[in-house]
């Protein structure tokens, strides 16, 4: 497998990898200060919600603004994704670049669903109820978490 990026984060801090960060590459993220849960964090291939705190790492924080629709598990959930993600319907291999997104869970069987499969559902500063998903095919990707844009 080639490698893109000099600095996978995910891979060299344990805080990022648990905080389901995984969209964080090279310049993504500075030394200093730190990432609180339910920050919304832009990275190198989309957004994530910070899933627990990550100390003394900082990274470009947004705040929810949803952009499209996507399907997960039957549902339709807002979203977030990266905002140089074409319009309309996309490629496998153009989604790779823009792999994360951030959708809202408004209804209280969405959020026992998302705690049922093992998707972390993050209450945020502003009383939303986010997740993480994916939306490009990578291998050894968590089922729960993959999601298809409308």
């Amino acid at each position: 497998m080639a490698r893109h990026h000099l600095i996978y984060w995910y891979r060299t801090n344990k805080d990022v990898a648990a905080a389901s960060l995984w969209h964080l590459r090279d310049r993504d993220v500075e030394p200093g200060g730190g990432i609180a849960r339910g920050t919304i964090v832009q990275g190198h291939y989309g957004f994530a919600v910070a899933e627990c705190d990550v100390p003394d790492l900082s990274a470009r924080s947004v705040t929810f603004h949803p952009t499209r629709r996507c399907r997960w598990q039957e549902r339709e959930l807002d979203c977030m994704v990266h905002p140089n993600l074409p319009a309309g319907t996309l490629t496998k291999p153009e989604l790779r670049s823009f792999t994360y997104v951030v959708a809202e869970l408004t209804a209280p069987d969405d959020t026992a669903l998302a705690a049922q499969l093992g998707v972390t559902p993050v209450r945020t500063a502003d009383g939303r109820t986010l997740i993480n998903l994916e939306i490009a095919n990578i291998t050894g990707q968590p089922k729960p978490r993959k999601a298809r844009l409308l």
